[in-house]
């Protein structure tokens, strides 16, 4: 899951630093050109235990659409980390 993220089709949820992990998809819609699409993945530490998804209706592809927006999850994820607390 780690390459998908550095070097596969989920490149745009990368972020330096983090060991992000995760798997994009696409799922076809009936009689529509454009397909769903979706991101999941989790941070692999220790320290920030948090899964993500994303998933966005007519959205294309999951590394070009639903990646980039679970990139921007991350961030907000990384930069908080300190105020968050397990409940």
């Amino acid at each position: 899951m780690r390459l998908v993220v550095t070097d596969g089709t989920g490149r745009n949820a990368n972020i330096s630093g983090l060991d992000i992990r995760g798997k994009t998809g696409t799922a076809e819609l009936d009689n529509s050109e454009i397909d769903n699409s979706w991101f999941v993945g989790f941070i692999n530490r220790d320290d920030m235990p948090f899964a993500v998804c994303v998933a966005v209706e007519k959205g294309g592809t999951g590394g070009t659409t639903a990646a980039p927006i679970a990139r921007h999850i991350f961030a907000w994820i990384r930069d908080h980390a300190a105020t968050l607390s397990e409940k």
